[in-house]
């Protein structure tokens, strides 16, 4: 089922973020946030 990419690049948590197809967000994309970023490897939600 297709998900519209939400209007804010803001994600919750990166249940959310993968709920849009989102998964291993580079630091410098506006949807990263360290809070993403478990391991401080610059890539969210892996």
């Amino acid at each position: 089922m297709y998900q519209p990419v939400p209007q804010s690049t803001y994600y919750r948590n990166c249940s959310q973020a993968h709920a849009y197809g989102r998964y291993n967000i580079p630091q410098g994309d506006p949807a990263y946030r360290p809070g993403l970023d478990r391991d401080r490897d610059a890539y969210a939600c892996e």
